[in-house]
């Protein structure tokens, strides 16, 4: 991120800049692009936040994806030297790169031409100063002012008593116009000789010395338009200190002296706001006023960092990474110590401030013209439209259905960090794909480790998840046995100090993304099915713990039985038959259930898969609750080799068979043969899959040479089947799945032709629950 603290043109400072710049008021006039341009240059910084707010600064360039704001990287702007505004789009090369200076990019991004609508693009320019150019810079004489025919230049204020100020810091509001300036002196008092740091605040719309009027803004305020966390500081210089390491942070106007009732936290609401206070009695005090004041404003959740006990008093996050002084306050921090001491220290969630706190009053709520400025935040999703980030997910299904696998292969996925299917295309899971990768936790209440560790084999034969350190799994089983996070008991709930630790642990963690609790049941202490005060509570618990955290929190619950002894056949009526009262689904945001298929439908689905029918083995999956726009398509899942459900609705749905079927129609037979002692070979005239393709049931017997090498080659190529040697030879020509005899060195090439097999038989492999 760019530095804010910026040293704009003298025309706008009104503090240490004898020579004014001229803003012309006919395009006519002389010199009148080149002082526009220098205008524009002077506040660089500033220009490119209102240009192009999703942009970011990456060491000397600050870039973009195009001139209507796009994400990427394509167009660069110089940020310093002798081409500093000279900007670049790489992204049009097919008619020419496009680029210019300043000017040009201004009357780009608002869809001029700087050189044919010049009159219009100055216009621009000064409707951008404040939406009041005119008080700024006397362009216009006003009502009541002396006439004057002649454009004018501001008068230069009368040098401060102060002396030169030793920094300065812009505020603006949402739109990126300027609102106020705070200004800092370093005075040295003639008698005693020490230095009196001293601030004052210059509100730029009204061309005074003072405090901007009620409500105040905060710092960086545009900036805090696309980020989801917020560190609150005392003052300017901590905030940029963050931004300097890439952790958003702002500053009340006035640090830890600013009036919290007259501060503007409303473009804080739904964000996660951690407060840094300075480590003296003041700073926690404003800390504590603050917190519960952003609570109010609606903050997704409040939390406040303890500092620690060894730092001298006023120790701040400036102090931490200032070079180590060990007659100062310099610390020496590097910016990961900084981010890690953020994710792990002590903290006071400040929405237990005041629990008797709920409706602050009408007066306290903000505006809706100040709650809801600028575009709506896009909603995030782990998996695009079903399983949302930031938010529970209940996921329930019957006993044996295959809700641990289908978690399980999910958490793979994301924390492997990048995708990896056959296809190159996007991994998916729950019928969606997967958007986000990042940091994984999963709390099993049943399955000890070994367990854990044949699924993990079974659905991770290349060990993906060994390439990161991204998954953590605690299979409870194998520490004491699972602990109770919400105690219940007619009425009277609450958490227990195992969810106190939880909490603290998923906090200390950066890009989580996926937090799994599997089964509900055996982490709440109550009655279910009838104590619905009690599974209110517990579910707002678990959505507290996903706003905090930012992640995706998955709970698997089971699925009861239809009283009437009919099966589930709709979603409706698999969201009736989620397990306990009402108010589990209720308190959810998102629910995800699984059913199982009519038993004429899955026995069609298994025939062409070459696989006997056997109960259990197809099943539909839907979204059955949500509380916003999601993916409600009811899919249709199978269980592959290893027991997983795999999603095939695509593959039903058109005419013919896609690429994913036949390859897992492919893998299923080169395992049996493998296992038959007739192993195939990729290419041959003998043992080739193409020769013995009638081998291969009556949908791969269909396809030509060319498809079939190709399936086994993309197999290949994502470690689903491998060529292995026989055992005693050392030549790896013979197809197997990894963990198959051959995979393991014991196989044997028996003679004579093998059997064909029109129902190729596949273990169930489903995970109990």
């Amino acid at each position: 991120m760019y530095d804010n603290v910026i040293r704009p043109k003298a025309w706008l400072d009104f503090n240490d800049a004898p020579n004014q710049i001229e803003i012309p008021d006919s395009p006519q006039q002389e010199g009148a692009k080149d002082a526009i341009k220098e205008i524009l240059l002077g506040a660089l910084p500033d220009v490119l936040t209102y240009l192009l707010p999703k942009g970011k600064r990456v060491g000397r360039k600050f870039v973009i994806g195009n001139t209507a704001g796009e994400p990427g990287d394509s167009l660069e702007i110089e940020l310093t030297g002798e081409k500093k505004g000279v900007w670049c789009d790489h992204g049009n090369a097919a008619e020419g790169q496009t680029g210019g200076d300043i000017l040009s990019l201004w009357a780009a991004c608002h869809s001029m031409n700087a050189r044919t609508q010049f009159p219009q693009v100055l216009e621009s320019v000064k409707a951008w100063l404040g939406g009041m150019s005119d008080r700024y810079v006397n362009a216009t004489p006003t009502p009541g002012e002396p006439n004057s025919d002649d454009w004018q230049p501001m008068k230069v204020p009368p040098t401060d008593e102060l002396g030169m100020h030793t920094g300065m810091w812009v505020y603006h509001d949402m739109a990126g116009a300027e609102i106020c300036r705070v200004y800092r002196y370093d005075p040295v008092d003639p008698k005693s000789g020490e230095v009196k740091k001293t601030y004052r605040q210059w509100f730029t719309r009204e061309r005074r010395w003072s405090a901007p009027q009620d409500p105040r803004p905060l710092y960086r305020m545009p900036e805090l338009a696309n980020v989801g966390e917020v560190i609150l500081v005392e003052g300017e210089k901590a905030a940029d200190a963050l931004w300097a390491i890439d952790m958003p942070a702002t500053s009340a106007l006035g640090g830890a002296k600013a009036p919290t009732d007259k501060t503007d936290w409303s473009p804080l609401a739904g964000k996660r706001v951690v407060i840094w206070p300075d480590k003296d009695k003041v700073g926690w005090e404003y800390a504590e006023k603050a917190g519960e004041a952003i609570m109010r404003a609606g903050a997704a959740s409040v939390a406040i960092l303890t500092p620690k006990e060894q730092w001298r008093d006023g120790t701040d996050v400036a102090d931490l990474a200032a070079p180590h002084d060990p007659n100062g306050k310099g610390m020496g921090w590097t910016p990961d110590s900084i981010r890690a001491w953020v994710r792990s220290s002590t903290r006071k969630v400040a929405a237990a401030l005041n629990p008797s706190s709920g409706y602050p009053g009408l007066a306290a709520i903000s505006p809706a013209r100040d709650m809801f400025r600028g575009a709506a935040k896009a909603r995030q999703y782990l998996a695009d439209g079903i399983l949302p980030l930031g938010m529970v997910t209940l996921f329930s299904a019957m006993g044996d259905a295959g809700k641990g696998m289908m978690t399980l292969d999910l958490a793979i996925k994301v924390a492997a960090g990048a995708p990896s299917t056959a296809f190159g295309g996007e991994e998916t899971a729950f019928g969606g794909p997967i958007k986000t990768m990042g940091k994984v936790v999963m709390y099993l209440g049943e399955d000890d480790s070994d367990t854990i560790h044949e699924r993990l084999r079974n659905l991770d034969p290349g060990n993906r998840h060994c390439s990161n350190d991204n998954l953590k799994i605690v299979p409870l089983i194998d520490f004491g046995g699972a602990q109770p996070l919400v105690t219940m008991n007619k009425g009277q709930v609450s958490t227990t100090p195992f969810f106190d630790q939880i909490q603290r642990d998923l906090m200390a963690i950066e890009e989580l993304k996926l937090v799994v609790i599997d089964p509900l049941q055996v982490f709440l202490q109550g009655d279910l099915t009838t104590d619905t005060t009690g599974a209110a509570y517990a579910m707002a618990q678990f959505a507290r713990l996903a706003r905090e955290t930012g992640a995706a929190v998955i709970i698997n619950h089971h699925m009861r039985k239809p009283a009437n002894g009919k099966s589930v056949t709709t979603p409706e009526q698999a969201r009736e038959a989620i397990r306990g009262t009402s108010a589990l689904v209720d308190g959810v945001r998102c629910a995800y259930a699984l059913w199982p298929a009519e038993e004429s439908v899955a026995r069609s689905i298994l025939k062409i898969r070459d696989r006997c029918y056997s109960p259990n083995q197809v099943l539909h999956g839907a979204v059955v609750k949500a509380n916003a726009k999601a993916d409600r398509e009811t899919r249709t899942y199978v269980r592959n080799e290893v027991g997983l459900l795999v999603d095939i609705t695509h593959q039903l749905r058109g005419g013919r068979q896609s690429e994913e079927l036949l390859m897992e129609l492919m893998v299923d037979k080169i395992r049996h043969y493998a296992e038959a002692g007739h192993p195939f070979q990729h290419t041959g005239k003998d043992q080739g899959v193409y020769p013995n393709r009638k081998l291969l049931g009556q949908v791969l017997s269909k396809s030509s040479r060319d498809i079939l090498e190709g399936i086994v080659r993309k197999l290949l190529a994502s470690d689903r089947i491998r060529k292995c040697a026989a055992r005693g030879s050392s030549v790896p020509k013979w197809l197997d799945v990894p963990g198959g005899p051959f995979a393991r060195g014991v196989g044997r090439v028996k003679a004579g032709a093998p059997e064909p097999v029109e129902d190729a038989r596949v273990d169930d492999g489903s995970d109990e629950e």
